[in-house]
C-alpha cells in the first residue's frame, strides 16, 4: 500500500477467473476464494521478507469509477449486447434482486435477466434485434 488508491508494488498476481454468462455473486466468490486461498500465503510470506512488489505499470491500469445514474435504466435504442451486459452488470454487484429498470408493455420492471438467445420471457426489440428478458420484477 501507498499514498494513492491502488497504486502500492504488486505482491502477487494471477488471472484466469472465467465469468459466465449469467454471472451471479455466489458462483464468483467460490472462484475468488479459491485464488485467495491459494495466493495469499505467498503474498505474506513476501510481506515477511521485505520484499516491496512489483510496480504496477500504468499503462495496463484502468478504473471503471461507480456506474453513471443512466446506467440504471435501459435504453431499449441501445444495442442487444449491450443491455445484456449492462443487466449482467448490474446483477453481479447486488443479491440478484437488481436491475436497471426498463418501460415494458407500459409498465416499469426491474429487469434481472436477460437472454441473447430464444428464451421463455419477453422478447423485446433492441437496436439491432431481439432479446428476451427471462426474470424481472415491479419496480
Amino acid at each position: 500500500m501507498d499514498e494513492e488508491f491502488d497504486s502500492g508494488g504488486i505482491l502477487i498476481q494471477e488471472s484466469g477467473i472465467v465469468l459466465d454468462d449469467d454471472v451471479l455473486p455466489e458462483r464468483i466468490w467460490g472462484a475468488v476464494d479459491g485464488f485467495i486461498s491459494r495466493l495469499l500465503p505467498t503474498a505474506l510470506e513476501r510481506v515477511g521478507e521485505g520484499f516491496p512488489g512489483t510496480a504496477q505499470c500504468a499503462a495496463h491500469a484502468s478504473y471503471a469509477g461507480w456506474m453513471e445514474p443512466a446506467f440504471s435504466r435501459i435504453d431499449w435504442g441501445h444495442t442487444r449486447s449491450r443491455i445484456h451486459h449492462q443487466v449482467r452488470a448490474t446483477r453481479f454487484g447486488s443479491s440478484g434482486t437488481s436491475g436497471p429498470t426498463a418501460l415494458v408493455a407500459d409498465k416499469w420492471i426491474k429487469v434481472l435477466r436477460t437472454s441473447l438467445e430464444p428464451a421463455d420471457g419477453v422478447e423485446v426489440t433492441c437496436a439491432d434485434g431481439p432479446l428476451w428478458i427471462v426474470e424481472s420484477m415491479p419496480a
